[in-house]
């Protein structure tokens, strides 16, 4: 059985993000997760035209994408314990925790600061960083634009 694949799109400018990309790095023990940056999806426009605005994580799981707190609700359902535990908080109404996702995401840059670029992954890191050709190739903008009927 493959194992299921996860690609993370955060801001790559925001310090709290990317200690979070680094804490699920330490922890991808599989090679399930992917990252790419919001910038690197928004600068290609791949990104389904109801998420080009959006302002926060977003996962692609399973040909779905998620956001907010159901993206990091069903990561956490990828690790191990204790951090699977947050996958069990998914009976909570979408509209409480998204509330809660978005303080914090209002206050991200202020509590622990902006980066002036994105952050550049170390050599053992980048593989599991989707290139920008890479994310072109997959995306639907190319599959519709190479394979028309």
């Amino acid at each position: 059985m493959e194992e299921e694949s996860v690609t993370v799109f955060y801001d790559g400018l925001c310090k709290f993000c990317d200690k979070t990309v680094q804490f699920l790095l330490r922890r991808n023990k599989k090679g399930i997760f992917k990252f790419a940056t919001l910038q690197d999806a928004r600068s290609l426009n791949i990104l389904p035209s109801s998420l080009e605005s959006v302002d926060s994580i977003i996962i692609l799981v399973s040909g779905q994408y998620l956001v907010k707190s159901k993206a990091v609700i069903k990561l956490a359902s990828f690790l191990d314990f204790p951090y699977r535990l947050i996958s069990h908080f998914g009976w909570i109404p979408t509209s409480v925790s998204d509330y809660l996702y978005d303080l914090v995401a209002k206050i991200r840059y202020k509590l622990f600061g902006k980066y002036q670029s994105c952050v550049l992954p170390d050599p053992h890191q980048i593989q599991y960083f989707v290139s920008k050709q890479e994310l072109y190739l997959n995306s639907r903008k190319y599959t519709k634009a190479c394979f028309k009927n």
